[in-house]
């Protein structure tokens, strides 16, 4: 399982994506508790994955949240990060030319 949650951190990373704990778990089919377990200590390559409220990772300081943290959008749902996933597998152009609609939170 870990290795499945590296690979939507990778993901969200690369394509500088915010997404909620919720739709991660839900994308990996976990329980929210044991994504939080998974994800490890804060970290800015886990600070991608935000509250829902707030669009920030919960427990971090500033200084453990990815620089780009604030610039970007949150993505719509778990279809919505499924969707974006399987497009960058195969190589369909950019993942952000996507015309979902983005969340705009704090």
């Amino acid at each position: 399982m870990e290795c499945n949650v590296q690979r939507v951190l990778d993901f969200l990373n690369r394509n500088r994506l915010r997404a909620t704990y919720g739709d991660v778990a839900r994308f990996l089919g976990i329980p929210m508790p044991a994504l939080a377990e998974l994800l490890g200590p804060p970290r800015p390559a886990a600070s991608w994955v935000v509250n829902s409220e707030t669009g920030k990772p919960s427990g971090y300081a500033e200084a453990d949240c990815h620089p780009d943290l604030r610039s970007h959008d949150v993505i719509v749902d778990e279809a919505d990060l499924r969707l974006k996933i399987q497009r960058e597998k195969t190589n369909r152009p950019s993942i952000r030319a996507a015309r979902r609609p983005h969340r705009r939170i704090a």
